[in-house]
């Protein structure tokens, strides 16, 4: 019985990150624990380094982690992020951060394409057998500072 536990714990946390890449964006994904989020499909266009800082910690905060002296406990993905996400990195790049909310955490996703005028299109790809575990996830997406639309549409593709 132990064994199995271990099994299936591994091959949760191994599902909860995946990295993609295509010529014109990079995409990674990962798994989310927000508390009380009742929008999805959140697009945020982060700039630079400020802008980063000032959205991990407004995430932090809505992760619903808290330590023993109340204070929100960071994602260790954030940490990630900070760490490879530099004024250098900032340069050319932005990055794009996706938070959808899903009734099941068996549902996948994928960015195909991402037009010039902002379009993002989002695959989903839902399997015949669900989980009863709602998911929210952040997608984020590293684009060339050579895409920045006004505005930036998340269009469902099948």
């Amino acid at each position: 019985m132990k064994y199995l536990v271990l099994i299936l714990l591994t091959s949760m946390l191994a599902s909860c990150t995946s990295t993609a890449t295509n010529n014109e964006f990079n995409v990674h994904r990962y798994r989310y624990y927000g508390q009380g989020e009742q929008r999805t499909d959140i697009i945020t266009q982060i700039n630079n380094v400020v802008e980063l800082k000032d959205y991990i910690g407004k995430n932090s905060i809505s992760s619903g982690i808290f330590d023993s002296q109340g204070n929100p406990v960071k994602p260790e993905f954030f940490n990630d992020m900070e760490k490879n996400y530099t004024d250098s990195f900032f340069k050319k790049n932005n990055i794009l951060s996706i938070k959808i909310n899903e009734g099941s955490g068996s549902i996948g996703h994928k960015i195909t394409k991402i037009d010039s005028d902002g379009t993002i299109h989002l695959q989903r790809s839902v399997p015949n057998l669900l989980t009863w575990d709602m998911a929210s996830w952040i997608i984020i997406v590293e684009l060339t500072n050579k895409l920045k639309p006004e505005k930036w549409i998340l269009k469902n593709v099948d």
